[in-house]
């Protein structure tokens, strides 16, 4: 891994947190306006590329209604369309 390559813990936050966002319907706009960051910036997060700080992670998760613990679990489950979903959404 370079010092480039996300780390993996933040890359499984970061797809957990692109999960919840798809799973309650809101753009990457949306979230964005609302936490008040970037797109560029918000992007970074999803894929890992940038750790998120405690204030934008507390205004996601009263966003999406959710709590922190979410975006560090890495099971899931495959659901009846085949799309795997973390198992907290379930």
């Amino acid at each position: 891994m370079s010092s480039r390559d996300p780390n993996p813990i933040d890359r499984m936050v970061g797809g957990n947190l692109e999960a919840a966002r798809r799973r309650a319907g809101l753009s990457v706009v949306c979230v964005c306006e609302a936490i008040g960051v970037d797109e560029i910036r918000y992007r970074r997060f999803e894929t890992g590329r940038e750790r998120i700080d405690a204030r934008s992670l507390q205004q996601i998760c009263r966003l999406l209604g959710v709590s922190p613990i979410v975006f560090f679990s890495s099971l899931s489950v495959i659901e009846a369309d085949g799309e795997e979903r973390p198992r907290w959404m379930c």
